[in-house]
């Protein structure tokens, strides 16, 4: 039987996808220097902790546990690498002609990580590698998704044992950051334990939905992203933003299940919450090569960045950029579709993308 159709996520997706591309076009047109609206340095590690968030949110909610564990990961890889294959081949591909030499960043074994999307996360602490594209979330994803199975296990029978242990281990880092010592070669907000917190508290989320996403999901959420914002400003404590990230997932979610839910609202507006539902369901469903592509398509935009001397041309190159990046994402997931057709003797039948 198949899951019901949880009408807030697609809302909350899309907004956290545009708000990480707001966020790189943003610091790109800064570094370059010029006209940045200046966001907030918070915004795009929020938008990802929300992506994890939502990870462990919808895997406890599709993942049936009588499935069995080959199915699982079948599914799992079919959902990201032969995208992140594709996307990867085409540019490394080019990058290696621009070159002229194939193996372009030396030792064949800097490669390797690529193979398993796991060259940004590497990257990141410092191992040199062929990264493109995925950035570190990729590879932070890609280790949580090899770990549910044993959390979901743990989470059935020692859920306060399980919570109580990831919030002290989380704890534990943030007063290690305070005291200035970072064990994970990265800052607070890009680590491991981070990402595996906000996974955690997206599985709790859906496992006690009914309570905490009912009426006062959008105060409590209110409350808590206040809470966190004030922490972070006045404290200076990065940890601080899980809370905001708890906060921002729960008043989105009770505004995407509003919007993209038009028998619930009144008849005059049925239509346009109709026709914002397709759009908002087509932008959550190219999310993923939205994700993958957008970065190297601002990075190679420096030419007409250049260009921008106004808030004027800011807005339009915004939007130019945004559509170039939502066409490449379509075209990918296209492609990708089609190789996954292909292979299909591969896998289990009953897995589909």
């Amino acid at each position: 039987m198949k899951p019901e159709k949880l009408q807030g996520i697609d809302f909350v997706r899309v907004v956290c996808v545009i708000s990480i591309f707001l966020y790189h076009f943003d610091s790109e047109c800064s570094a370059l220097g010029v006209t940045a609206v200046g966001v907030h340095s918070l915004l795009a590690p929020t938008a990802v902790n929300i992506f994890f968030m939502m990870s462990g949110f919808l895997l406890n909610h599709n993942v049936r546990t009588g499935d069995g564990l080959k199915k699982y990961y079948q599914r799992r890889f079919i959902t990201i690498f032969p995208m992140f294959y594709i996307a990867f081949a085409f540019y490394y591909v080019r990058n290696a002609a621009s070159a002229g030499i194939f193996f372009y960043e030396g030792s064949p074994m800097n490669l390797v990580p690529s193979f398993f999307a796991m060259d940004g996360f590497l990257l990141m602490r410092g191992i040199r590698t062929y990264y493109i594209l995925g950035e570190w979330f990729l590879g932070s994803l890609v280790i949580l998704y090899l770990f549910y199975p044993g959390l979901r296990w743990a989470q059935e029978r020692y859920e306060k044992i399980c919570s109580t242990v990831i919030a002290l281990i989380f704890i534990g880092m943030t007063a290690m950051y305070l005291r200035g010592i970072h064990p994970f070669r990265v800052i607070d907000l890009a680590n491991l334990i981070t990402s595996l917190s906000c996974f955690w508290t997206g599985m709790e989320l859906h496992r006690h939905r009914k309570t905490v996403l009912g009426p006062s999901a959008v105060a409590s959420g209110t409350v808590l992203f206040i809470g966190g914002t004030l922490g972070f400003v006045y404290l200076r404590i990065n940890s601080f933003d899980v809370l905001i990230t708890v906060g921002a997932f729960l008043v989105l979610y009770k505004i995407g299940e509003m919007l993209m839910n038009p028998g619930g609202t009144a008849a005059g507006i049925a239509g346009g919450m109709s026709r914002m539902t397709v759009a908002v369901s087509f932008m959550a469903g190219i999310s993923y090569p939205f994700y993958l592509l957008h970065h190297m398509i601002i990075f190679e935009s420096t030419s007409l960045i250049l260009r921008v001397d106004s808030p004027g041309k800011y807005a339009a190159l915004f939007f130019y950029l945004f559509l170039l990046v939502v066409c490449g994402a379509w075209a990918l997931g296209i492609v990708t579709k089609a190789v996954i057709k292909s292979m299909s003797g591969l896998f289990d039948p009953s897995i589909k993308n």
